[in-house]
């Protein structure tokens, strides 16, 4: 991809968070002042170095360090360790800037629950800037590989097709990360009833709990299921708009394989699924949405660490993952599972759903 591109990505990468940075500063002050503007935007400046300088540490940490040392050789053990460690500094970075501008007089300085709360936060979004930046640089990879392909185009089809297996996946960049996008939708989802202390107040209409409790539960499921058509609508268009940018670029006239596509994607939703079912048990039962955040997080690092173990089947959050190695033959010195993995899933989302509704009835304090 040529130079001015990546460059073009970057830049509107950035303006579109300073964009969404700016409309919540404008909605946290209008409800404040009851006034649709700062009085003065110089105010803003030191919230919006706060909430860059952070996250440029995090993002091309990860961007030119962490993806072409670690995930592009497949290292995922030394990518969890090295971006969590990275991920820590920033936060840290955010925390001495928060110093700076606003004084050691602050509460976080002086409570320890307010400190670890603030550098948590930070945490969070150090995490999810760093997974983007995986994302952004793994499909710049990706093009460039489109064109390698391209330019190998005379010589045999067995070379070609080694070289792409040895390059990384867009489907393995999405199964991998997946799992943090349900573990954020179904925290947040939840987290909207105890932000603004309205689930009281919903246990008062006549509505049955298990209306209540499913009407959220199929919000998130939705949520997911969006992600997916989104996905492959992405699919789709990174093969044909090469060819219209570029006139060397031939329009692909292969056919689409459709049927390869619904498997793929139906076995990739129920994999999903048990961790939906178990992160949105976690949210109903904590009012404090880092814990279910924090747990999902802890869970899915130690998936990752287990993929080598032949039993790592055992929990949810690794059946994307493995399944995607399973389809891609890349399984294959290893153990294959003695279950289906769908079905397991499968078996995983009715207990948890049915368990995570029974907890949610009986709770004493809904809310």
């Amino acid at each position: 991809m040529k130079k001015a591109v990546v460059i073009l990505i970057h830049f509107g990468y950035w303006l579109i968070y300073l964009l969404l940075l700016l409309v919540i500063f404008v909605i946290a002050d209008t409800q404040i002042r009851k006034t649709a503007m700062f009085p003065n935007f110089l105010s803003l400046f030191p919230l919006i170095i706060l909430c860059v300088v952070p996250n440029l540490i995090s993002f091309y940490s990860f961007y030119f360090f962490l993806f072409p040392r670690f995930l592009f050789q497949k290292k995922i053990l030394s990518l969890i360790i090295f971006g969590a460690l990275f991920c820590l500094i920033s936060a840290i970075s955010g925390s001495l800037i928060s110093l700076i501008f606003f004084g050691f007089e602050q509460a976080i300085f002086h409570d320890a629950r307010e400190f670890f709360t603030l550098t948590a936060s930070l945490f969070l979004i150090a995490v999810i800037h760093g997974g983007i930046a995986l994302v952004i640089r793994g499909f710049i990879t990706w093009y460039d590989e489109i064109k390698l392909k391209e330019e190998l185009a005379q010589k045999s089809f067995e070379m070609e097709l080694a070289l792409i297996k040895s390059q990384i996946n867009p489907h393995f960049l999405f199964n991998f990360l997946l799992p943090i996008g349900i573990i954020l939708a179904a925290g947040l989802i939840t987290q909207i009833e105890y932000k603004n202390n309205t689930w009281k107040q919903l246990h008062t209409t006549p509505q049955r709990f298990m209306t209540i409790f499913f009407a959220k539960f199929l919000v998130i499921l939705i949520m997911l299921v969006e992600v997916f058509v989104l996905f492959n609508i992405g699919i789709y268009l990174s093969a044909v708009i090469p060819s219209m940018l570029f006139s060397n670029v031939p329009y692909p006239t292969a056919p689409i394989p459709y049927m390869d596509f619904l498997n793929a994607n139906v076995n990739f939703f129920l994999d999903c699924l048990p961790i939906l079912a178990l992160q949105y048990l976690i949210s109903l039962q904590f009012k404090n949405f880092l814990v279910p955040i924090g747990v999902g997080f802890v869970i899915w690092f130690l998936g990752v660490g287990m993929l080598a173990w032949e039993y790592s089947y055992i929990l949810p959050y690794n059946h994307g993952t493995i399944d995607f190695l399973m389809s891609s033959d890349q399984f294959a010195n290893r153990k294959i599972p003695p279950i289906n993995i769908q079905l397991l899933a499968a078996i995983y989302f009715v207990v948890i759903t049915v368990a995570s509704y029974v907890l949610y009835v009986t709770k004493k304090e809904k809310g």
